[in-house]
């Protein structure tokens, strides 16, 4: 799957520190959802990202819970 999204007005939105925002985002929705990231491309104004979806999982609670933790950080109660 291709996704792509563009800033309002084509405006220059997106420096260095929010790419590497956006990057570490990306990468913590990736492994909360399963999906697999193959390659992006973060630019000033828009992005691209090329993923795989899996197949649906029915996940214990256990399972869960540990995907919440890597998204929301181990010391969120």
């Amino acid at each position: 799957m291709h996704c792509i999204s563009r800033t309002i007005d084509c405006q220059f939105l997106l420096g260095e520190v929010e790419r590497e925002a956006f990057v570490r985002l990306m990468r913590k929705v990736e492994v909360f959802t399963g999906v697999r990231v193959i390659t992006y491309a973060v630019l000033s104004n828009h992005f691209h990202i090329l993923l795989v979806e899996n197949e649906p999982e029915t996940l214990s609670d256990e399972a869960l819970l540990n995907r919440l933790g890597d998204y929301y950080g181990r010391d969120c109660q």
